[in-house]
């Protein structure tokens, strides 16, 4: 039996594009104080790729869906300290 051939150039940008786009969700502090969040590329190991941003007072922060970590974000919005809203790309 024949195996699965590998994938082109051509199917791999076109996977990686595809997974570029996606839903945004927007950040918005309502504290006076900074708050920190950790982000992460689904693909990437936990101690190696995990990056904490900062958002000032009254500030946003905007990136895809899949980088946040939506555990921590729940908490943060239950507290009343963030908002956080959805846009389709």
């Amino acid at each position: 039996m024949l195996g699965k051939k590998p994938l082109t150039q051509r199917e791999i940008r076109r996977m990686k594009e595809e997974s570029d786009k996606g839903d945004l969700l927007t950040v918005f502090n309502k504290t006076k104080r900074m708050i920190p969040i950790q982000i992460r590329e689904p693909s990437s190991d936990f101690f190696i790729g995990e990056q904490t941003i900062r958002i000032p007072s009254g500030k946003t922060y905007t990136d895809r869906s899949r980088v946040f970590n939506m555990n921590q974000l729940r908490n943060l919005e239950a507290k009343q300290e963030i908002k956080v809203s959805e846009s389709k790309t």
